[in-house]
């Protein structure tokens, strides 16, 4: 793959503290969350949650799965709301426009890690009161979902023409979201969600792309 054309160095904050925070790297981000994945599957083992291994490896799946439909849902119905109020237009650009204004910038491609934690967290609980145990390997599947995700976010935008078929095709959908139709393609990790919900651009500009 050829690394796309050089940009512009870009903050996301003003303030230097909050600026550090912000700014992520691949390694830095499986690192993190490959140790958030072993404390999840740790506690499950330890309290005597993951008695089945067929059981186990399911909700690992359906938590990989899970994962991309919270991706696909985020992406359409939270980070391309339209508002004029001046809080949540703020809001809007700190949380996905900057994406969109630098999309090539590889310090900001991430969502930062104290607030992925966070998320993380909120979303364990409300789990843990539907699912009991089961939450552990699940949100681990989620987890697992969000590194694939991410890193094909990442590739996506920091290279150009993948030689792999699979990831090819997703950096032209993920191009013509950014590029030509920023209210379809909310796919990044699978075509999926955008096949169900009738979002994929149109097939005469696939092929173009």
């Amino acid at each position: 793959m050829r690394k796309q054309s050089s940009y512009k160095k870009q903050t996301y904050f003003d303030n230097p503290v909050l600026e550090f925070f912000a700014k992520t790297s691949v390694a830095g981000i499986w690192g993190i969350y490959m140790v958030a994945m072993g404390i999840l599957l740790y506690v499950g083992i330890s309290q005597g949650f993951l008695t089945s291994v067929p059981i186990s490896i399911g909700l690992f799946v359906a938590g990989v799965l899970m994962w991309t439909l919270f991706e696909y849902a985020l992406h359409r119905y939270i980070f391309h709301i339209v508002t004029e109020h001046p809080i949540g237009k703020k809001i809007l650009h700190a949380a996905h426009g900057f994406h969109h204004d630098f999309p090539t910038d590889k310090d900001h491609l991430f969502m930062p890690p104290l607030l992925g934690l966070t998320i993380l967290t909120v979303l364990c609980g409300i789990f843990y009161l539907v699912m009991g145990g089961w939450t552990f390997v699940f949100s681990s599947g989620i987890l697992m979902g969000y590194l694939i995700y991410s890193t094909m976010h990442y590739n996506i935008h920091r290279y150009s023409s993948p030689k792999n078929r699979y990831l090819k095709t997703m950096w032209r959908h993920h191009n013509l979201h950014h590029y030509r139709f920023p209210d379809k393609a909310f796919g990044v990790s699978t075509l999926l969600w955008d096949h169900v919900f009738g979002s994929m651009p149109p097939k005469s500009e696939r092929k173009k792309a």
